[in-house]
């Protein structure tokens, strides 16, 4: 029982300050949204327990959290799905490349093996991890630093041609880092630097070809 509620308070603030990051990212009102964003991260959690702790389906929990923040995002947001796939694929790898950045400074003292296990060690890093990623999101918020293109409403259309279609080739390349390397990487119990370095490079990426569509917005 003290497991289950380490592990699911902890991944709900992190879910949460993920929505938190995005929100500041693509200039979304917190207050508005926050209690939704409460409910999802809550849900997240809940779902990242089972398949990890329950049904042991470790390999499968990227890609299913990464939907459930595509679908969240969309349904309670209310942003078209194609916004919904570039908010949340940005803020997963934005908060991967945090996580990464926290990881290898944590390495100069701390051997891999001694973070990650037992349990409350990774959630001591993951609420590092939590806290380093709300700063960064209240200060993009407070700064009013972030992208204004994506529009308040499930109904608008969108085609998949130009900064579209390369923003959304850029998305399914970071879902794949995702659900694929960062998997990896926790499972066999250490990080890269070349991980970190591809992590921030697509993200960078992505930024680029937003900030495109921002000024020819």
């Amino acid at each position: 029982m003290q497991d289950f509620l380490l592990d699911f308070s902890i991944n709900t603030f992190e879910a949460l300050v993920v929505y938190l990051l995005i929100m500041a990212v693509f200039r979304f009102p917190m207050r508005r949204h926050l209690p939704f964003a409460i409910l999802a991260s809550a849900v997240m959690a809940q779902t990242s327990y089972l398949m990890r702790m329950v049904f042991h389906l470790d390999s499968y929990t990227p890609i299913l959290i990464l939907l459930w923040l595509i679908v969240f995002i969309w349904l309670l947001f209310r942003v078209h799905p194609f916004y919904s796939f570039l908010m949340s694929v940005s803020g997963y790898l934005g908060y991967v490349v945090i996580q990464c950045v926290v990881l290898i400074g944590l390495q100069i003292w701390i051997p891999i093996e001694d973070i990650l296990t037992p349990l409350l060690h990774l959630k001591l890093m993951q609420l590092l991890c939590s806290v380093i990623t709300l700063a960064i999101a209240i200060w993009l918020n407070q700064k009013r630093l972030g992208f204004i293109f994506v529009p308040d409403d499930v109904r608008v259309k969108v085609k998949l041609t130009g900064l579209n279609l390369i923003l959304f080739c850029i998305s399914v390349a970071g879902s794949l880092i995702i659900t694929g390397v960062v998997h990896n990487v926790v499972k066999r119990g250490y990080v890269t630097t070349a991980v970190g370095a591809g992590c921030l490079l697509t993200i960078l990426i992505i930024l680029n070809f937003a900030y495109k569509k921002e000024m020819g917005a």
